[in-house]
């Protein structure tokens, strides 16, 4: 198969260090502070870590902002990713809607643009952390190409658990994960061709899907997963607490932004870090500003999800039938 990344940059890291992706732009710099800052609060001071914002645009002030939430043993690594989304920008935005962009697709590119990696950890920059990232990154995959937590907004919901069953082909719904917490083997997903396959599938069929990053990397590593405690991936759901002594990561996904409304779960871990940040007050001035308009958007679009999920899973051939024969004829002309 052809060279499908099509990229030039070497891209400079340490492999000793903890390697941790996030995917931002300057829009998005308040809330990666956050997550910096939680990152840090909880660091080993003795470990290095080697923190990269994966990006198609962000501005040297963004930078600096960032860079004023870390202390000395954190790097903060500005990489910009346009030169191996460009050749298939067109084909990657086909099926975002809403709230998605295609930073979505940046964790994808990770095992290519840094060959000489063998694990990382991508985070969600809508994340809080409340351990040791060190801890996520030195997890034993036990031979699993990603390490990552059930996708607790599927389960909790009998519309999605039809569709990534009967659609994406998952066992069970609580096989399916969510691709806002990852910890990977970078050699795994390189002997698996991940990125290859993606790319082949989104170009030759670009199938309709809900959520078309993370759908389309349980689909390609399913039965090759290690799933972790649900605390290192604890989405902010009214009424699905856990023990507070089990949280690992608070996630802040889909619509319960604690920036966006008041009496989100966990809210205060997100505002405890936020305070150490200089986005502070822009982060409270949004809060103040969300609208009524902004908040029935939000339900409009809540719905659009259900609505697509029920539509494509009775109306469309199973991804994982049409994707699974295309990937069985494929190899077999190679």
């Amino acid at each position: 198969m052809e060279n499908t990344t099509n990229a030039k940059t070497q891209y400079k890291c340490n492999p000793d260090a903890v390697n941790v992706f996030f995917a931002s732009d300057d829009k998005y710099i308040p809330y990666l502070e956050v997550s910096l800052a939680s990152l840090f609060e909880n660091c080993d001071r003795d470990t290095e870590y080697d923190v990269h914002i994966l990006t198609s645009g962000i501005s040297r002030g963004g930078v600096r902002e960032v860079k004023r939430t870390v202390g000395k043993n954190i790097k903060v690594i500005v990489d910009d990713v346009t030169e191996y989304i460009e050749p298939v920008k067109e084909a990657l935005g086909v099926r975002l809607r809403d709230y998605y962009s295609e930073s979505i697709y940046f964790r994808l590119f990770i095992a290519s643009m840094y060959p000489e990696l063998h694990r990382a950890v991508y985070l969600d920059s809508d994340i809080v952390l409340l351990d040791d990232v060190a801890r996520l990154f030195n997890t034993d995959l036990e031979g699993a190409v990603l390490g990552a937590v059930t996708d607790e907004s599927v389960i909790s919901t009998p519309v999605f658990c039809d569709y990534v069953t009967g659609y994406i082909g998952m066992k069970q719904a609580e096989d399916y994960f969510n691709s806002g917490v990852l910890v990977m083997d970078l050699d795994r997903f390189r002997e698996e061709r991940v990125l290859e396959k993606f790319l082949y599938l989104l170009r030759e069929y670009n199938f309709p899907t809900v959520a078309p990053d993370q759908d389309y990397l349980n689909f390609l590593t399913a039965g090759k997963v290690k799933l972790l405690d649900a605390g290192w991936n604890k989405h902010a759901i009214p009424g699905r607490d856990i023990d507070r002594d089990r949280l690992r990561l608070v996630h802040f996904n889909m619509f319960n932004k604690p920036w966006h409304y008041s009496d989100v779960p966990y809210e205060e871990l997100f505002w405890h870090y936020a305070e150490k940040t200089p986005s502070l007050g822009a982060l409270l001035e949004a809060r103040e500003g969300y609208t009524d308009e902004l908040r029935a958007r939000d339900m409009e679009a809540g719905g659009r999800l259900l609505a697509s999920a029920e539509e494509i899973y009775r109306s469309e051939t199973p991804l994982y039938i049409t994707a699974s024969g295309a990937l069985a004829r494929l190899y077999a002309d190679a």
